[in-house]
């Protein structure tokens, strides 16, 4: 016969299975309706930007917040880009530890490990590795840097961008709904404005990410404000393919991406917006 404290433990332990399972059904809901939106609002904005994005034959530089933005974001763009062998050079800004929450159990073997990602999957787009550039700084302090940190990164920034003397900056676009996104735009602009005079400032272009993803109910101020300016680069099933490929390298990221973002970034349209 089961004694009292027994049956006490196995019912806290089916109340919490079953409160498991509730939480799991939420979030399979949640993500599920926001992937909904999220497409439909994607073949909105394809209906409203009617612009074809020129891919020039300018020299770039992409300034990527972490291992994986570049991809989802500029795939395409870069594929383009190397197909043509115009020089593309990819600066990541943050270390990648904080993937997974504050305190990873081995924060110098995530990084590792998201390198070797991010040279695989711009191996996939034909960036060499020497055109691959890492900075270190801490994941998700970008908006919280002190004032010597934040200094020293705008001058890395405008070191690497006046050495290799791009005409064509790629950053997030400044609202990505993504701290470390915004603050990468940020300190994009302070690096080229240092590295540069006015009159010889390298074009900047704002890319997307996250904006539709982490609150898509406020994408409403993106298409009131931002499409003027949009453009949309359409890449052919073969380019498509390599950025496929590019994508798959991030492993590590995959368990932490929500319903459908893989899938909406595997798509031919990549969107982008001449900086304000």
């Amino acid at each position: 016969m089961m004694s009292s404290q027994a049956a006490s433990i196995q019912q806290r332990l089916r109340a919490g299975a079953a409160a498991r399972r509730v939480r799991g059904m939420i979030r399979c809901v949640k993500n599920s309706l926001q992937g909904f939106y999220v497409t439909r609002l994607m073949r909105a904005t394809q209906k409203i930007v009617r612009s074809q994005f020129l891919v020039s034959d300018l020299e770039t530089f992409i300034i990527s917040p972490h291992y994986d933005d570049e991809t989802f974001g500029c795939g395409n763009l870069i594929g383009r880009k190397r197909e043509r062998d115009i020089p593309v050079t990819v600066i990541f800004l943050t270390n990648g530890q904080r993937c997974f929450g504050p305190n990873p159990a081995d924060p110098s073997g995530l990084e590792e490990t998201r390198r070797r990602e991010a040279k695989a999957a711009l191996g996939h787009l034909g960036v060499p590795p020497d055109s691959v550039h890492f900075l270190g700084l801490q994941d998700g302090e970008l908006n919280t840097l002190s004032g010597t940190e934040r200094v020293q990164a705008v001058e890395s920034l405008a070191d690497l961008i006046r050495i290799n003397g791009p005409v064509e900056v790629f950053a997030p676009h400044h609202s990505d709904r993504h701290a470390d996104h915004e603050a990468a735009n940020s300190l994009t602009r302070e690096a080229i404005t240092a590295a540069f005079p006015v009159k010889e400032q390298p074009i900047l272009v704002e890319y997307f990410v996250w904006y539709y993803w982490a609150a898509p109910m406020g994408a409403g101020k993106l298409l009131a404000s931002d499409l003027a300016r949009a453009a949309w680069l359409v890449a052919d099933p073969a380019l498509q393919e390599r950025k496929r490929k590019a994508i798959a390298e991030y492993r590590s990221q995959k368990p932490i991406l929500p319903f459908g973002f893989l899938q909406q970034h595997s798509r031919p349209e990549e969107l982008f917006s001449a900086g304000a």
